[in-house]
């Protein structure tokens, strides 16, 4: 169908394809890196989410390991731990370090005191009876086992219901119990013997405040597992309550709680999408005890992709709207001029001989018009020629009947001299005949020969243009090393300065923590903030040396890339002068075998001439001879012939009396 098509359709047809393929092809490729784009971004921030959750897990596990020192050394004094004062210091501590409980235990396990007001039993629970005991401050996540929420009246606020949800099972064993904070210290009396233990208890379990500051610094949802079961957690359901109580899906329950991995990946929480990190939380004996959650909503990356990939449709729909309209323009403005052209080719079929048709459009186009009107105007020129020439022709018709019968008399005395000219012209024909064809053969080698001096010329002319732009990119690559060095030496001073800061903030901070204990209760807060200083200056002096070994490692690898482009700007420079040498002798070369091409030119030109020439005159002394030799009747016979050639003169008139090649 395409073979039968109008030039026009099938250029409309080519530009169209030509600008649809690139087109699709690009938006495909566009909308498929922007999805990798945002599931690459969706997932750093994930890893940076989850991080920073871990972190602040670490530093609440570490600011009560230095807050429950601190109170130990407070039930240093007996008059603090008698049955009086003791109750009312637990509570005062327990509010100032917003502990869910705080208890004092003697050398045998036993409940002295504590922030509930029961005491007096003894402690059930293996793991901090036996961190009770040791002779250091101690911190670590473990489940409080309800035997020992009991006594302190914290089981019913902490008793929660496991709830059913898709995807996802757990036995309501794994919710008994809370998930804690636990901090133990050894308290001594101010001699210096061992008087028993504080413990300090922040749960885990129910406590918004915990997930909500990650939430908030990480701009996700966050959760805390107690074995496979949600005990605190950011996520809400269709009612806006937070769907605690509810069981983890089993492919995660399975990386995690089984076989203790991190997880990352696509899941759903009451409905919603979320691309989520999971990660395990061991107790002080090693075991899997919860799971750490971060998620961020799949909505905003999924919507930026659908606005991304309708914004990438509508333009290519308007790349296509666009094409098409640039390609019927193109199209028509092609194919315009040759259906004139042919228009006017039917005119001129007919004998009309006076059309012309405009030179406008495109180049090609106006030669092709130009060649159209003067290939014409050379028809009406030949056409106007043969008339005339056809009129002559009837008047020496005439002319030759009349001489016909002279030159039968002088046929038989010129038969003889016309057969010896025509052997000496022949002779002469073969001789010209070698010459030529020997005249055609220096012409061609002498051409073939100008057509590679005329290639080579070019090579090398590009091969100079490339040398020196070559030469001049290694003066430029040796201008970029210098900056680079002198780049990487400010580095290096911006680094030692930095360093000298983070040493003196590193002793600052060690002052202010020495300060505050100093102050007691009311530089706690101010203690933490050090601590915290003083791990950000250690980053800081770590990060340092790690930029001094970039630095380093760029200073070297800039002193040996200098090397090698002064290497390369000395060899370019040689290289330059050597072309422009062989440049020299090729446009010396050229000239000549254009001078000995120009000659061999002329020779054959000049020999087929001769050739030629001694071709029509052996033909016509053939003729001659043959006329000549014929008797008188073959002067007749002209005559007649004279006669048919007036007759076929008139026919040709009339003829041409057909083309029209006047307005």
């Amino acid at each position: 169908m395409l073979q039968s098509a109008s030039l026009k359709t099938r250029l409309l047809i080519g530009f169209v394809s030509a600008a649809l393929v690139p087109l699709l092809i690009a938006t495909t490729l566009a909308v498929t890196w922007y999805r990798s784009s945002l599931e690459n971004d969706a997932r750093r921030a994930l890893r940076v989410s989850a991080a920073t959750a871990g972190g602040l897990l670490d530093e609440r596990v570490n600011d009560r390991s230095s807050q429950i020192a601190s109170v130990a050394r407070v039930f240093s004094s007996a008059e603090t731990r008698t049955p009086k004062k003791l109750p009312v210091e637990l509570e005062r501590q327990s509010a100032a370090l917003d502990l869910s409980y705080l208890l004092f235990v003697d050398e045998k396990g036993v409940v002295k005191g504590s922030t509930s007001g029961q005491m007096g039993h003894v402690l059930v629970w293996d793991q901090l009876e036996r961190v009770a005991k040791g002779q250091k401050p101690t911190t670590f996540i473990g489940i409080v086992p309800v035997t020992e929420l009991v006594p302190l009246e914290q089981a019913q606020k902490l008793q929660l219901v496991v709830k059913p949800m898709e995807g996802g099972s757990a036995e309501q064993a794994e919710a008994a119990g809370a998930l804690s904070i636990v901090a133990v210290a050894p308290v001594r009396s101010e001699s210096g013997a061992r008087v028993g233990a504080i413990v300090g208890v922040k749960t885990l379990k129910l406590d918004e405040s915990f997930v909500d500051s990650i939430a908030q610094k990480t701009n996700g949802a966050a959760t805390v597992f107690q074995n496979g079961v949600r005990v605190a957690t950011t996520v809400r359901d269709d009612q806006d309550k937070r769907v605690v109580g509810t069981p983890v899906s089993d492919p995660v329950r399975l990386a995690v709680l089984k076989s203790g991995n991190h997880f990352e990946g696509d899941v759903k929480i009451a409905g919603k999408a979320y691309l989520g990190s999971y990660d395990p939380i061991r107790d002080v004996d090693g075991k899997i005890v919860g799971m750490l959650f971060v998620g961020l909503d799949r909505s905003p990356f999924s919507s930026a992709a659908r606005t991304f990939t309708l914004g990438m449709t509508a333009m290519c729909l308007l790349g296509i709207l666009f094409a098409v309209i640039s390609a019927y323009v193109a199209s028509r403005g092609i194919a315009s001029p040759i259906y004139g052209i042919i228009t006017a080719a039917e005119q001129v079929a007919t004998g009309d001989l006076t059309v012309s048709v405009p030179e406008e459009g495109f180049r090609e186009a106006q030669t092709m018009g130009r060649t159209f009107n003067a290939m014409t105007g050379a028809l009406r020129d030949l056409i106007g020629n043969v008339g005339a020439s056809a009129s002559n022709l009837d008047a020496v018709a005439g002319e030759i009947t009349v001489a016909a019968s002279s030159e039968a008399d002088g046929a038989s005395e010129q038969a003889s001299a016309v057969a010896e000219a025509t052997a000496t012209l022949e002779e002469l024909d073969r001789s010209f005949g070698a010459v030529a064809e020997g005249a055609r053969r220096v012409r061609e080698i002498a051409e073939d020969s100008l057509e590679v001096a005329d290639s080579g010329k070019g090579l090398v002319q590009g091969h100079a243009t490339q040398v020196a732009i070559l030469a001049d990119s290694a003066g430029n690559v040796l201008t970029s090393v210098d900056d680079l060095t002198q780049a990487a030496q400010d580095i290096g001073q911006f680094t030692t300065v930095i360093r000298s800061v983070a040493e003196q903030t590193k002793i600052l901070a060690l002052n202010a923590a020495i300060e505050a204990a100093r102050a007691g209760e009311a530089g706690k807060g101010f203690g933490v903030v050090a601590a915290q200083i003083r791990t950000l200056a250690d980053s800081v002096s770590l990060s340092v040396g790690q930029i001094n070994k970039l630095v380093g490692g760029i200073q070297e690898a800039s002193k040996a890339l200098a090397s090698n482009a002064e290497q390369q700007v000395v060899h370019g420079t040689e290289t330059v002068q050597e072309t422009m040498f062989m440049r020299d002798k090729f446009d010396e070369i050229y000239a000549r075998m254009d001078n000995t091409a120009a000659a061999a030119r002329e020779i054959a030109a000049a020999a087929s001439q001769q050739q030629a020439a001694t071709k029509q005159i052996v033909a016509v002394m053939q003729q001659v001879s043959e006329g000549v030799s014929g008797t008188a009747s073959s002067a007749r016979q002209v005559s007649g012939a004279a006669n048919d050639v007036k007759r076929e003169a008139g026919t040709l008139s009339s003829g041409l009396r057909g083309f029209r090649v006047k307005k």
